[in-house]
């Protein structure tokens, strides 16, 4: 049996043109700055400073931490609670 063709032009398949994909550019590194920008000491305070002093005033907050702690456990007072292990040797020698 013969297909007559209505007088159309049939449909050709076309492959479609594929191409490998483009890789994704990478943005630039960002520029961090180094470094800080510090304010200058204002000379009042350096001329009222002595290196001597901050160590007695940094001394002394030594001191009174050691003391508030010392007091802080001095008034628990809690004994440890160590539980002794029994050696089941003992049974077998004894």
């Amino acid at each position: 049996m013969k297909v007559k063709s209505s007088g159309k032009t049939l449909t050709r398949p076309k492959s479609p043109n594929i191409s490998a994909p483009k890789p994704r550019t990478v943005p630039k590194p960002m520029k961090i700055p180094q470094g800080y920008k510090a304010k200058p000491v204002p000379h009042k305070m350096l001329a009222r400073t002595s290196l001597s002093k901050i160590e007695a005033e940094a001394k002394a907050r030594r001191e009174k931490l050691h003391h508030e702690t010392h007091e802080k456990y001095a008034r628990e007072q809690k004994e440890f609670n160590l539980h002794e292990t029994k050696s089941s040797l003992a049974r077998l020698v004894g």
